[in-house]
């Protein structure tokens, strides 16, 4: 059934997974409609959908065209396995190690028909998939990285109220990757807390990268 539990699956075991534990609706709405589809039918909405992936517009009367050409097919019907297909497209995308074996076995796992599957599988590992993984990259909001990290030690020796405090503070200078520049003081205390938080993040790090769900298989 297309609303299994998937945790104990083929694809799931080897870590090549491309879909979510938990199948989203929109995916088990579309299956039963798509398997009942004929050939030409479904192919027409994987045409429009991997015009749409590939950022042109699709507009109500490039859908008109599409539901006219599809024999009558209910608008509903042809809506849910456009939306289906295009969030199946969009997981398998995002997911530059997918393997072509591992790839067919889970949409077998969904029950769809092999013709079907040997067109979306001919989509996702085809020439268009570099066009749209660069689209995605150019489009997707990044945030600024950490270039370098300077720090230093400064020692209060006395302040207007106490004649003596010896109390350390640690000036710290970042710079991220478009070379813009932030000084702030930390705290002993803090700068201890930091310590502790990237030595903790770094374990967990190495701790993920020992389990073989995380490997990619040759």
């Amino acid at each position: 059934m297309a609303g299994r539990e998937r945790a104990t699956s083929m694809t799931t075991i080897h870590g090549q997974t491309f879909l979510p534990a938990k199948l989203p609706d929109v995916i088990k709405r579309m299956v039963p409609i798509a398997l009942k589809l004929k050939k030409d039918s479904y192919r027409k909405i994987l045409q429009v959908i991997v015009k749409d992936i590939e950022g042109n517009q699709i507009t109500e009367e490039v859908f008109d065209r599409l539901r006219e050409s599809l024999d009558g097919l209910e608008e509903e019907k042809i809506l849910k396995v456009y939306t289906g297909l295009l969030a199946l497209l969009k997981y398998a995308f995002r997911h530059l190690a997918l393997k072509k074996e591992s790839f067919r076995t889970e949409l077998m796992e969904l029950r769809l028909n092999n013709e079907l599957i040997e067109d979306i599988s001919k989509i996702v590992f085809s020439e268009r998939h570099a066009k749209i993984e660069q689209k995605h990259l150019e489009e997707r909001l990044t945030l600024p990285s950490l270039e370098s990290l300077r720090w230093r030690v400064d020692v209060t020796i006395s302040t207007s109220v106490l004649n003596r405090v010896l109390e350390p503070t640690i000036l710290m200078e970042t710079t991220d990757d478009k070379g813009k520049k932030a000084t702030f003081e930390v705290s002993q205390k803090k700068f201890h807390e930091l310590r502790y938080n990237v030595a903790k993040v770094m374990k967990e790090m190495e701790d993920l990268e020992k389990r073989s769900i995380l490997k990619v298989q040759d």
